[in-house]
């Protein structure tokens, strides 16, 4: 790479220095010396440093750098490669690049940080693809059942997707993980989603929405007991078995629907009852209809009284 000092003294061809990061050029790639020791004696040290380039991809990258009149390219998925991951607040997936989380739903970026083993090698280090046996590793257990960790020799070429979860080498890249009172309609639920949040993310499976109503999802695409998610609507939308539809929520079912039958039944009976004393006798309804007419005649003026009363005597009320 050459010593930072004797930069001056370079060619124009040993000047030029670049660093892509998965085909990605990165931002002020520059010699950089750094001193390092104790009290005993102090050394320099030479490297290059640069910022990451905007697109990086998610996941392992392949690093090419251009120093000194050379090209160098690290190997696949090795410890001489980069490991990309989003930080919190933003989602991707390999190949990816980072995007913003959308409303309603958190993003917890990278999970399962490379650890540093006593011996001073990073876990990628220690890993011995040709095990014939699944090597125990804390970030790679199967989320549907932890009790089963992934084959390692899986992770050898490629990561392994778990639901919307991707596991690789150095930990997990999550994806967006909808709040309470939101639903994703990814996978095959993706037909639902509104023209106007898939144009957000195109091409990823992420489709956050608020749900029908908002209080029927409980968080993580789950609903809660008196609704459930089906077609075309899914988003929690619909009331579950043992429940029904009023007024837009969902009420849970009379343990004993037999008592409805009932109740309706006495309701028929209570009016047959009624007709048939009332036909036994001969009432005349009409005279309930002449009586009722001719209280609200009475109740009329004794209102127009009462406001007389009270023109000409105020504070005075009519008995």
């Amino acid at each position: 790479m050459g010593r930072y000092r004797d930069a001056a003294n370079y060619t124009e061809a040993e000047r030029l220095l670049e660093v892509s990061i998965g085909g990605w050029l990165s931002v002020n790639a520059s010699r950089q010396q750094a001193l390092s020791g104790s009290s005993a004696g102090v050394t320099t040290l030479d490297y290059i440093g640069f910022r990451m380039p905007p697109a990086a991809p998610v996941g392992f990258s392949e690093v090419q750098v251009q120093v000194a009149g050379q090209r160098a390219v690290s190997t696949p998925r090795s410890s001489a490669s980069l490991f990309v991951g989003c930080k919190p607040g933003y989602f991707g997936h390999s190949n990816e690049s980072c995007a913003a989380c959308p409303i309603g739903a958190l993003c917890v970026g990278l999970g399962g940080p490379m650890r540093i083993l006593p011996s001073g090698q990073t876990e990628l280090s220690s890993i011995a693809f040709a095990s014939p046996d699944p090597v125990p590793h804390p970030f790679l257990l199967d989320p549907a059942d932890p009790s089963q960790p992934l084959d390692m020799r899986r992770l050898a070429n490629s990561s392994v997707m778990v639901g919307n979860l991707e596991v690789d080498l150095l930990g997990y890249h999550t994806y967006p993980l909808p709040l309470p009172g939101f639903f994703d309609l990814n996978a095959t639920m993706g037909s639902a989603c509104p023209p106007l949040v898939r144009s957000y993310f195109p091409s990823r499976d992420v489709c956050v929405v608020a749900c029908i109503p908002p209080d029927a999802c409980t968080g993580g695409n789950h609903c809660q007991d008196a609704y459930r998610s089906k077609a075309p609507y899914y988003r929690c939308a619909d009331c579950n078995l043992g429940y029904f539809k009023s007024a837009g929520d969902c009420i849970k079912c009379p343990d004993s629907p037999y008592m409805l039958f009932v109740g309706a039944a006495m309701v028929i009976l209570v009016v047959a009852v009624v007709g048939y004393l009332l036909n036994k006798y001969q009432f005349d309804i009409r005279v309930v209809s002449i009586g009722i007419g001719a209280c609200a005649a009475v109740r009329v003026r004794m209102l127009a009284c009462a406001d007389v009363v009270g023109l000409l005597y105020p504070g005075r009320k009519l008995r």
